[in-house]
């Protein structure tokens, strides 16, 4: 199978148009990236909880406020989504 057999036919015409993107904005060609080690394990109603929406909520609690006031327009939390490989 080549590459582009791999890819949804349904999204043909986007790899097929004639598109460009907006030039990245200042506040993600200098993000900064945090590394953390190992953490203790969240329960939800007695279930493991997924790391990255953990990570995600307790940041989002914590920061929106303060965030809101002193940012900027064309400035935002950006967030990665791992595993977001497929278009369905």
């Amino acid at each position: 199978m080549t590459q582009s057999e791999r890819f949804d036919p349904a999204t043909r015409y986007i790899r097929d148009g004639k598109w460009v993107c907006a030039p990245v904005p200042p506040a993600v060609t200098d993000r900064k990236v945090e590394i953390t080690g190992p953490e203790a394990h969240i329960l939800i109603d007695g279930e493991p909880a997924t790391g990255c929406l953990v990570d995600f909520g307790l940041y989002f609690h914590h920061n929106c406020s303060k965030f809101q006031r002193t940012q900027g327009a064309g400035y935002g939390p950006f967030f990665y989504l791992p595993k977001m490989e497929h278009s369905r």
